[in-house]
């Protein structure tokens, strides 16, 4: 859902754009080459034949298979049954801000009918999103290929129904602004809880398909057809990834795929080492508080990337998780489920602290202290319980009482003692001796401080970004947040080396915040990176640049094939296009640029820009300017 963010910016943008009176195009009127050959088909990033789905699997791997079926993976989005559908059907209707949803079910399927101003619309479920272990959503399919979720969600965890709209604007009217039926969830939830999405062009008309509707296996282990051809052919010679063999680094990033926050709606075809190629949002980002917690919807790849054993080589999400039933389970296999837990920490990590007396000891409570009730608290989605949505700190951290105080930020001591104080856990603490608990951490202070802007921020984001040690995560929070301080040459420095880094992402975000601060060599740090080799640092840098009389056309025409090629669906990024076309003057190739938007992009996203009014207003400028249309 948050990734729509961008698009709604661009459609902005672009709406700003047409109300602005444009100067005669001094060109010939004709637009030059700036459409790519897309063909009949539009491009994507994946080899999509190369996919066979969880189906195939199952011939060689039915205990893997069985325990994915029963997993929140293997249960992501799946067709609404008695078997799926979790939520009391029979209970009372819910009230919401502007009406009603009431529930029913019956041999033909399950069913929310909502009433508001203007009468009543009742439709059939056709998915159920998301495992239920905290939630459970439905969602149906309209004829014109949109796929929204119902305006109600179910709590499996207080067994009530609760509006969607304390997650994002929901109304229960047609006519109404945010009505629930013309938001697309494949725009926003399909790359994370379905499997291979795909968009293709065919006949002038745009569908979408899947592999399969939850996460399946082909989404951490890559495409399988060579390898169940190869196997079906009695050969054991294999290409296929085996996740075991994988370092944390490695790991984390077929992890973070759907576990990150990915920037926008890039897809990249694997790196040269067979694995994903993430770009995750960083610490500048209010969906995440400044000591990388979750505020908002549950990423935990942030934490996960900052803790001591991610570091070290030592801990990895499969060493907790099993990896198809996605039990608790130890570093040796071992099932570290419910009063267990323990053995997650305690197996081959901290061995020391098996013993009951010893855990005592350490926590300083009784026993029966779980290591996760300290180390991984709990904290509730939003700072809100009314949405019975909590997740755990994957930075494995103690407790931090004094950020609590100064920050805001939850900590464990207070989680459990929730009519106890801040002060009372650091008194606590400071009796036990516990000294690496009693303060508040200097890089998350930092993050706080850049985040408001406040006086001497980026001087400690400098610091940060040249302490040895400094994680790769941290130090892209850290150049992100520059961008957004006050100018200050002395920036130039430190970060220029970032802009040729080995790491793209960090690349990128060096290079916009070098355009901010390094007035004079902006022009030189906009050619690097529109020349960069890899597409994601291009666009980052063509996206950022706001003068845009200064691109070259051959610059655009690369972005326009850049955001065919690797972006899915490509629709925020042609908006910017046509916006960038406009604001040159440039009106024939805008227009034909919205021509192309309308080939590849659902209806839905299409009613988003208003592409007639989009429509009216080029062609009304181009009448002005005198060009002709193409």
């Amino acid at each position: 859902m948050a990734r729509l963010a961008a698009l709604v910016f661009a459609l902005a943008v672009l709406a700003a754009a047409c109300k602005r009176p444009t100067k005669p195009d001094a060109s010939s009127g004709l637009p030059h080459a700036i459409l790519p050959a897309v063909g009949d088909h539009l491009p994507t990033a994946f080899p999509y034949a190369d996919f066979v789905g969880a189906e195939a699997c199952k011939e060689c791997h039915r205990n893997e298979y069985d325990g994915w079926t029963r997993s929140p993976h293997g249960r992501s989005m799946v067709p609404a049954s008695v078997e799926s559908v979790l939520a009391d059907f029979d209970a009372p209707p819910l009230a919401v801000a502007d009406g009603t949803v009431t529930f029913s079910h019956g041999p033909d399927g399950f069913f929310m009918e909502m009433t508001a101003q203007g009468g009543k619309e009742k439709r059939r479920v056709d998915l159920a999103l998301a495992s239920g272990r905290q939630h459970q959503l439905y969602a149906v399919r309209s004829a014109d290929g949109t796929t929204s979720i119902l305006p109600a969600v179910w709590s499996t965890r207080a067994k009530t129904w609760l509006p969607l709209s304390l997650y994002q604007p929901t109304e229960l009217a047609p006519s109404a602004r945010n009505y629930w039926g013309t938001r697309d969830m494949l725009i926003g939830c399909a790359s994370c809880h379905v499997s291979q999405a795909h968009r293709a062009v065919k006949g002038g008309t745009v569908a979408s398909a899947v592999v399969d509707l939850s996460i399946n296996c082909e989404s951490c282990h890559g495409p399988g057809r060579e390898h169940v051809e190869r196997r079906r052919a009695g050969r054991t010679d294999d290409v296929y990834r085996d996740l075991r063999t994988l370092s944390s680094v490695e790991e984390s990033r077929v992890c973070g795929q759907c576990h990150g926050f990915q920037l926008k709606r890039y897809v990249f075809p694997p790196a040269a080492d067979g694995l994903p190629q993430i770009f995750v949002t960083s610490l500048i980002n209010d969906a995440l508080r400044p000591d990388g917690t979750q505020h908002l919807t549950s990423y935990q790849y942030p934490g996960h990337v900052l803790t001591a054993g991610f570091a070290r080589n030592q801990l990895r999400c499969n060493d907790c998780h099993g990896p198809h039933g996605l039990e608790a389970r130890d570093k040796d296999g071992a099932s570290a489920a419910g009063d267990a837990s323990n053995k997650q920490c305690t197996t081959r990590c901290h061995a020391q602290l098996v013993a009951p007396a010893s855990v005592a000891a350490h926590s300083n409570h009784s026993a029966k202290t779980r290591c996760v009730d300290c180390h991984m608290a709990y904290s509730w989605i939003g700072d809100d319980e009314t949405r019975h949505q909590r997740t755990s700190d994957h930075s494995i951290t103690v407790p931090h009482p004094q950020e609590t105080i100064d920050l805001g930020t939850p900590n464990a001591c207070n989680t459990c003692h929730t009519d106890k104080s801040p002060q009372w856990s650091l008194a606590a603490l400071k009796k036990w001796g516990r000294k690496d608990a009693l303060v508040a951490r200097e890089w998350v202070e930092t993050i706080a401080m850049a985040r408001k802007r406040e006086p001497g921020a980026t001087a400690r984001l400098l610091a940060l970004l040249t302490k040895p040690g400094t994680p790769t995560y941290l130090q892209a929070s850290a150049l992100d947040l520059l961008v957004i301080q006050p100018l200050d040459p002395s920036v130039l420095a430190v970060v220029a080396p970032f802009a040729t880094d080995i790491d793209p992402d960090l690349r990128a975000i060096a290079i916009r915040a070098l355009d901010a601060h390094d007035v004079q060599g902006r022009a030189h740090w906009r050619a690097l990176g529109l020349a960069d080799d890899h597409p994601f640092v291009r666009m980052e840098t063509f996206s950022m640049i706001k003068d845009v009389e200064t691109l070259a056309p051959a610059d655009i025409d690369r972005d326009l094939s850049d955001v065919l090629s690797y972006m899915s669906p490509p629709s925020d990024g042609l908006v910017h296009l046509i916006t960038v076309r406009h604001r040159r003057h440039e009106l024939p190739e805008a227009l034909a640029l919205l021509d192309l938007f309308q080939k590849v992009t659902l209806p839905q996203e299409q009613r988003a820009l208003n592409v007639d009014m989009v429509r009216g207003r080029i062609q009304a400028d181009i009448a002005r300017a005198g060009a002709k249309p193409p």
